[in-house]
């Protein structure tokens, strides 16, 4: 019986979700009931995931990154521009791209580690910062017609689902091995915990939370490409809405699966409980403010939900 009351804490999120999907079944079978819906949310959320996926490594290492979106638009607005300009191939605009949003992580970590700037100021800065650089690479302008080459990398179906949803799963198998079974993963795990006791054990706290940031705005370039392939063209101002709802699966995903910490499939259910959630008043008629007012209240409630499991607070996300 203990077994079994102490796994029902970690997967309640998971039966909230399963709850929230039959009640919207119920209330528009001919419209949510249907694979082309559970199609759409996934293809919907691809690029969302793939960025929860991003920030929870630094929050499992106890850091913030705020410039996830500006990461985004940074890989969106370098390969548009190569391949718009045929500079160079698609695969090499790609790489050149995420190698670009890359280097915003090694700035981040630069400014944290090096000058001792706090990453939430940090990484706010650098939001900003690199949103300018993008509009001057892009001019402004709205890049359309991208190679099909390169949309077809992201968008083509496999068994009705677009690539970048394969993307955002496959890297929740890769970052789920990471974590659980890495010393790397350990070491961020460590770090978000007690920093200080991890520096006293001897845990290479400078390099794990370098690499933290710089695979953090990589895996956001990634989002950044999937997002321009999947709609055809790079608008770097559109990025910008990208930014809260990856910290509420994140957040969200505390109460789910291992409670208390920033964990790979937990993010995976709270992302999901949102998508559902935000389909499901859109299916009932509600209109487009719908995801900003569901994306801010799941934000709160997950907070809240951190706070409560683990005493922590905004500042201390990685302890949670």
């Amino acid at each position: 019986m203990r077994t079994g009351l102490s796994y029902a804490p970690r997967f309640s999120l998971l039966g909230v979700l399963i709850v929230e999907y039959c009640i919207f079944w119920a209330l528009r079978p001919e419209q949510f009931g249907t694979v082309t819906n559970i199609r759409i949310i996934a293809a919907s959320h691809a690029v969302t995931l793939i960025l929860a996926l991003a920030v929870i490594i630094t929050l499992r290492a106890g850091d913030f990154d705020l410039s996830i979106g500006a990461s985004m638009g940074l890989a969106a607005a370098v390969a548009g521009v190569l391949m718009r300009d045929g500079t160079v191939s698609v695969p090499m605009a790609i790489v050149i791209a995420l190698v670009a949003s890359a280097s915003v992580g090694l700035f981040n970590a630069i400014f944290v580690l090096l000058v001792g700037l706090p990453p939430f100021v940090t990484t706010l800065g650098m939001l900003i910062l690199v949103e300018g650089i993008s509009l001057w690479i892009t001019d402004g302008q709205l890049i359309p017609s991208l190679p099909s080459s390169f949309v077809d990398s992201f968008s083509n179906r496999v068994w009705e689902f677009p690539v970048a949803v394969y993307f955002g799963w496959v890297l929740a198998i890769v970052l789920w091995y990471v974590f659980e079974h890495t010393s790397f993963g350990r070491h961020l795990l460590f770090l978000g915990f007690n920093r200080s006791a991890s520096a006293r054990t001897g845990i290479r706290s400078v390099r794990s939370r370098l690499v933290a940031f710089v695979l953090c705005s990589t895996i956001a370039g990634l989002a950044g490409l999937s997002f321009a392939a999947l709609v055809g063209s790079v608008d770097v101002q559109a990025t910008s809405s990208y930014l809260l709802p990856p910290y509420a699966a994140a957040f969200l995903g505390t109460a789910a699966v291992a409670i208390g910490r920033f964990n790979v499939w937990g993010t995976v259910i709270g992302l999901y409980v949102v998508a559902v959630g935000i389909s499901g008043f859109q299916t009932l008629g509600a209109s487009y403010w719908v995801a900003n007012v569901f994306n801010g209240a799941a934000l709160l409630v997950a907070i809240t939900v951190a706070r409560l499991l683990h005493g922590s607070s905004l500042e201390d996300a990685g302890r949670v």
